[in-house]
């Protein structure tokens, strides 16, 4: 039998233990989860799962307990399990959901929701049962990536036609970009992107005091990357990229309406696509792409930049059934439904 073992973690010995496994994710970083606990309602919990006392995998929880010192609350695992001492097989999952279950639900009374780092399909439903869970109306997350193991050329040839011409006259008129991890760039993204939240009116869990907090505590090496378009030295343009394991991942963008005009997105886009190869990343990950749930011009435009759509299983629930635990789904429900969750 499979066992959660919560357990502290370093930053390094997490980072020594997940970068190389299957599934990996931004949000499956040891300074993501400390992020969330420092700038929200969260605690985070790390831990290792032990067969036969060897560890086989890790986990890394989001736990927000219930108000008035009512017992349980909500357990969040979100891209998670990983698996470390097997293939990262739906196999593998399932027994160490049976023992996220065993230990979140009927150990400590949670309602516990997981979302599995595995392509869609991979994990059979009847395992995912007999672990003790069951599907959600939440499909898992969507995105697209470009391999960037082919050489830059390729890549650029691999633009669909009408992506490429208008990179080619956007480039040929500017604008100017600056790359790198210094504050200031940092700051105009975070500045335009808030000014982009506003003025649209989304919800964000990915705001501005996040944002800082997870770029201070990630180390230099890995810091988020600013590109930051500019045109008479005013920023038009901004995008941020987290970089993990071997991937880079689109994080936050945006342009303003002269940058829109100048087409700031495609230069500032192909321009992080050449920066993260050089720099020797091998996955670039749009940071989501949904063919149901994407506006279909922002799914086209990532589309045709080459992006080779996938998707992850959907979320799984498991609970002991108590009125508590549905509340605390309607709330997850109504929070997802405002584009908080």
């Amino acid at each position: 039998m499979v066992d959660a073992v919560p357990t502290d973690f370093t930053p390094d010995a997490w980072l020594r233990l997940t970068e190389t496994v299957s599934g990996l994710s931004f949000v499956q970083g040891w300074e993501y989860g400390e992020a969330k606990a420092r700038t929200g309602p969260w605690r985070v919990e790390r831990g290792e799962f032990h067969e036969n006392g060897r560890r086989v995998g890790v986990f890394q929880t989001l736990l927000r307990t219930l108000p008035l010192g009512l017992s349980g609350g909500l357990a969040w695992v979100n891209r998670g399990p990983l698996a470390t001492g097997g293939d990262g097989t739906g196999e593998w999952t399932a027994a160490m959901l049976g023992a996220l279950a065993r230990h979140y639900v009927g150990e400590r009374r949670h309602y516990l929701l997981v979302a599995p780092p595995l392509i869609d399909g991979a994990l059979a439903p009847e395992a995912a049962r007999s672990a003790g869970f069951r599907p959600t109306e939440w499909p898992g997350w969507a995105s697209g990536v470009i391999d960037l193991t082919a050489s830059l050329d390729d890549l650029r040839r691999g633009l669909g036609r009408s992506w490429r011409t208008s990179l080619n006259k956007a480039e040929r008129a500017g604008p100017d970009v600056a790359q790198g991890c210094d504050e200031e760039l940092f700051e105009h993204v975070l500045a335009g992107h808030a000014r982009a939240v506003a003025e649209k009116g989304f919800a964000t869990t990915l705001d501005g005091r996040f944002l800082r907090v997870l770029q201070e505590l990630l180390p230099p090496e890995r810091k988020m990357v600013s590109f930051v378009a500019f045109e008479d030295a005013l920023p038009i343009g901004w995008t941020l990229f987290a970089r993990y394991a071997s991937t880079a991942e689109y994080i936050v963008g945006g342009v303003t309406e002269t940058g829109r005009r100048r087409d700031a997105n495609r230069v500032l886009l192909w321009r992080a696509l050449a920066a993260m190869k050089d720099a020797g990343v091998r996955t670039f990950d749009m940071g989501g792409m949904d063919d149901a749930n994407t506006p279909p011009g922002i799914y086209d435009f990532k589309r045709a930049m080459g992006a080779a759509p996938y998707r992850l299983e959907g979320e799984l629930e498991a609970g002991s059934g108590r009125m508590l635990d549905r509340l605390v789904r309607h709330r997850i429900r109504a929070a997802r439904a405002r584009g908080a969750g």
